[in-house]
């Protein structure tokens, strides 16, 4: 199936079928594009991607891609002494930002790929630049209102985790998973500091 996107309006009626060009009815159709003016190439692949999970996988790292690109060069949160600035600029005694709380941060940075935690900017970092927003990023269009809540929530999760989220369940399973890792998350953090300050003694 070709798809040539020629103006705006064409555009704009290629998103309003993504919801339709997603389900099993396209199933076993190969879609190509015929001009990518409006780089939607990414949401072409996706769809021609038939499998449920590796198409949300896609979905994924294209996202975080775009992300990473957006911010490249832009140096956010201003890191100094393992703090950021509104840590450095507050006196706090927390270190390593909004990654702080998670369990998956290490010395060389996140070891996973999340979405919700790569979107998220604080008051001083949006006085640096414009935020990118959920609703910027095109493929996520691919998604259900379901998964766009769970992926725009899921803050401090594996990729694994996310992925299973999204693939699996409804809402109230998936905020309830994402509840019970926030749980076992924290107490690992007071395990981890209370160890640390023992060491210190």
């Amino acid at each position: 199936m070709f798809i040539n996107i020629k103006n705006k309006k064409d555009l704009n009626r290629f998103y309003k079928l993504l919801r339709i060009y997603r389900t099993f009815i396209f199933k076993f159709t190969k879609f190509e594009i015929e001009n990518d003016k409006y780089n939607v190439k990414p949401i072409v692949d996706a769809l021609n991607i038939k499998s449920r999970k590796k198409r949300l996988e896609y979905i994924i790292d294209v996202a975080c891609d775009e992300v990473d690109q957006y911010y490249r060069g832009i140096d956010l949160c201003e890191f100094k002494n393992c703090q950021c600035k509104s840590q450095w600029l507050n006196n706090s005694k927390r270190i390593n930002g909004c990654c702080g709380l998670c369990v998956y941060q290490s010395n060389k940075g996140c070891t996973t790929k999340n979405l919700a935690c790569k979107l998220f900017v604080c008051g001083i970092g949006r006085k640096k630049c414009k935020p990118l927003k959920f609703n910027d990023i095109k493929i996520l269009k691919l998604l259900n209102m379901r998964q766009r809540i769970i992926l725009q929530t899921d803050y401090f999760s594996t990729e694994k985790q996310v992925l299973y989220d999204l693939y699996t369940g409804t809402l109230i399973i998936g905020s309830l998973r994402m509840f019970f890792r926030f749980i076992i998350n924290t107490i690992i953090l007071i395990k981890e500091k209370k160890y640390e300050q023992k060491g210190k003694k």
